[in-house]
């Protein structure tokens, strides 16, 4: 069988735009969510307004979307390296776990810190995913309200006003 080679390639391309217009849609909809539940619209409405409210606040949104990221990804390692090695670490020094002659005798210890890993993964990603949606949230409040006109020095945080304003210059200062 001979291989289009560009057919390949340009499989390849589509395949990526597709992914990334995928990964906008599911975030839109995240946000067009947070829309509905704050201004109690239609959902068709709410990612129009969405798109307004985006258009003002475009990089303090990317900006935080990245440091999100880092974020989970940082504590998603944490969660499931510390959870590892505590079970490995007990498992492997309790004597009731390592003795031949024990009920609880752990035959296999990695395959139990695997396990135990994975769950402990999961636990992290669902923990994650609530601090990805409530820092977008508190964003998009703090953006909706940017475009009401309305004062955020009573009810905003310090450190997302700096974010934001931050953000809309393009860099951060060092002072």
């Amino acid at each position: 069988e001979e291989r289009n080679t560009t057919a390949g390639c340009l499989c390849c391309c589509v395949n990526c735009c597709v992914n990334c217009f995928k990964k906008f849609v599911e975030y839109v909809n995240k946000l067009a969510l947070i829309d509905t539940a704050v201004r109690h619209g239609g959902f068709c409405e709410s990612c129009t307004h969405f798109f307004k409210v985006f258009l003002g606040e475009g990089p303090a949104f990317f900006n935080l979307m990245g440091a999100t990221f880092l974020f989970s990804l940082g504590g998603i390692l944490f969660i499931v390296g510390i959870s590892a090695f505590v079970c490995h670490f007990t498992i492997t020094s309790q004597e009731s776990f390592t003795d031949d002659t024990s009920a609880y005798y752990i035959s296999n210890p990695y395959l139990v810190t695997t396990v135990a890993a994975v769950l402990a993964g999961l636990v992290g990603i669902s923990c994650m995913a609530v601090l990805d949606f409530v820092s977008d949230a508190m964003l998009y409040c703090y953006a909706l309200g940017s475009t009401m006109h309305r004062n955020h020095d009573r009810v905003c945080p310090e450190l997302l006003q700096d974010h934001v304003e931050n953000a809309k210059g393009g860099f951060y200062d060092d002072d």
